[in-house]
């Protein structure tokens, strides 16, 4: 497994990063630097941008999208103009606050880099990193609107309807714990995403991910039930918070509501690969799911519970057990329950 990392900024703000532990960290002061290297072979897996102007930062995000999709791509920065802000949060895997420890930014590449055993297959990794939106659920957005034109609509009922999309979900949960709040710990409960984010913010949220709607044809075509998908992620998710510990109910119930987002993915960018049998093209959507939300940064037991949540259960779960058991196999309990028939 490759650890090439390449660090793009001031001399200043990267010259304490430490790079003993962290495989081959080379470190550039622009990014025209820093794709000059690229284009000369320079073995890279992460790019992370570190407090670079505005637009500057844009520019290389969406560079590095379309040339080097399979590469993940950190920004480390300053909250943002929020115009800005949305597009580095839809062209960035993960935001984290300018002036993080070097821990901070170990932890985040240790999980990067781990990623590529889970999606070993650079082809797959580059579909996964050239997302910048995933389809949407068309159904949400007339009851999100109403929702957040209610005057008594509070954070709860606005993440109960936010829950009918995985998509929507995800990008939700990928901006609140960006540097844009700069949030002293992880957040992986929407109704807590949605009171940091507030219905303005939210708003622009939304229309943003609407402004994606081109993908719903591409879905559409490739014979996928967004529909079907969107009820079945919601009956796994309450199923899945159900059987988990207490203290996991909340990654598990993230984790059900997500199991499936590999699949919308594949709608979106190959469709030919949704209709081919996963162990003909060797790779699951669960798999290509979990790469992309541990790009975004969300907790690993999420990512773990995602790649794996078509795998059967090997015990059954007796009644003592519900309210007991870990994310992962919370999630798989779940999945495995709502695929039986009747």
């Amino acid at each position: 497994m490759g650890r090439d990392v390449l660090l793009v900024g001031e001399p200043g703000t990267v010259g304490t990063f430490p790079s003993e532990e962290d495989g081959s960290v080379r470190t550039c002061c622009s990014p025209d630097e820093a794709l000059a290297r690229l284009r000369s072979g320079e073995p890279c897996d992460v790019v992370v941008a570190a407090d670079l102007p505005g637009m500057d930062g844009v520019n290389l995000l969406a560079r590095l999208r379309d040339e080097y999709p399979h590469l993940a791509r950190i920004v480390v920065a300053p909250p943002p103009a929020i115009a800005v802000g949305f597009r580095i949060a839809d062209l960035a895997h993960q935001v984290l606050p300018s002036g993080s420890a070097p821990d901070v930014v170990r932890e985040a590449l240790r999980r990067t880099l781990a990623l590529r055993d889970l999606l070993a297959d650079e082809r797959l990794r580059a579909l996964a990193g050239s997302v910048d939106g995933l389809p949407s659920l068309p159904r949400i957005y007339g009851d999100l609107t109403a929702a957040l034109e209610s005057p008594n609509c509070g954070a709860e009922q606005i993440a109960d309807v936010v829950c009918r999309d995985p998509a929507l979900a995800a990008k939700i949960l990928q901006l609140v714990n960006s540097s844009f709040f700069g949030l002293p710990r992880q957040v992986t409960a929407l109704p807590q995403a949605v009171a940091y984010l507030g219905v303005t913010t939210l708003r622009s949220l939304v229309l943003s991910t609407e402004a994606m709607s081109l993908f719903r044809p591409a879905a559409r075509a490739a014979g996928l039930d967004v529909d079907a998908l969107s009820d079945r992620a919601v009956a796994t998710a309450t199923e899945a918070a159900r059987l988990a510990v207490p203290d996991c109910r909340t990654d598990a119930f993230t984790a059900g509501l997500l199991s499936d987002i590999g699949l919308l993915l594949l709608a979106a960018k190959a469709p030919d690969l949704l209709r081919s049998e996963e162990s003909e093209v060797g790779f699951t959507h669960g798999a290509l799911g979990a790469y992309l939300l541990g790009l975004w940064g969300l907790a690993p037991g999420i990512v773990e519970a995602v790649a794996f949540h078509h795998e059967r259960p090997e015990e059954r779960v007796e009644a003592g057990a519900v309210g007991a058991l870990p994310t992962r196999l919370a999630v798989s309990w779940a999945v495995d329950l709502s695929m039986r028939p009747g």
